[in-house]
């Protein structure tokens, strides 16, 4: 274990007890700046329909 690892893990222990100590969710289920599929298949019908 690094020494950073080592230093979050003893923050997380004082500052929540043995509950910091549990795995955490990941951060984002989403990835908010994604293509709508809705907006992808639009480009997807132009670029078919305009072939370079």
């Amino acid at each position: 274990m690094d020494r950073n690892s080592f230093y979050e893990w003893k923050r997380r222990f004082q500052t929540q007890g043995s509950d910091g100590l549990k795995d955490l969710p990941p951060i984002h289920n989403s990835h908010p700046q994604t293509t709508s599929p809705e907006a992808a298949e639009k480009i997807k019908a132009l670029a078919l329909a305009h072939p370079a």
